[in-house]
């Protein structure tokens, strides 16, 4: 059994901002997961639309391929390089979600009037918060018992 002095030093030599990183870097899977299909549903990081199409006939051929999005509303998947190169990109003291697509920097600029385009809008954040913290939690026990 610990003493509380024991414990207390465990706790001193706890590297938090090493293993908020390297739980996001391990769980960063489910983050694209969220973002790409926040993208399906056509909302940007702030839950509002992306975008509209202004073609009919385009806005009708994309509603067939997703009706998620709601008719006539961008969500930056036709061929699937924005969202399928989709990363998060984790630092020590924040994360930034991307896309290695050729095409990312154009779309994020053309469709930003509404909001940022990447990023996890309120409630996908949540969900994604209440996914990791277990995770976290657990990596911070298991630190603490070393």
């Amino acid at each position: 059994m610990r003493t509380i002095e024991q414990a207390l030093q465990a706790a001193q030599k706890l590297d938090l901002p090493f293993l908020i990183e390297s739980t996001l870097m391990d769980q960063s899977r489910q983050y694209v997961k969220l973002q790409r299909d926040q993208l399906r549903h056509g909302l940007n990081s702030e839950g509002k639309r992306i975008g509209t199409y202004l073609n009919e006939q385009y806005a009708d051929m994309k509603h067939e391929l997703n009706p998620l999005a709601g008719y006539g509303n961008v969500d930056l998947i036709l061929e699937g390089g924005f969202s399928g190169d989709l990363f998060l990109d984790v630092r020590q003291t924040s994360f930034l979600v991307e896309s290695g697509d050729e095409k990312s920097q154009s779309l994020q600029e053309k469709y930003d009037e509404n909001g940022k385009v990447l990023g996890l809008e309120d409630e996908r954040k949540e969900e994604f918060v209440e996914y990791v913290r277990p995770i976290f939690v657990e990596a911070v026990a298991k630190d603490l018992s070393k």
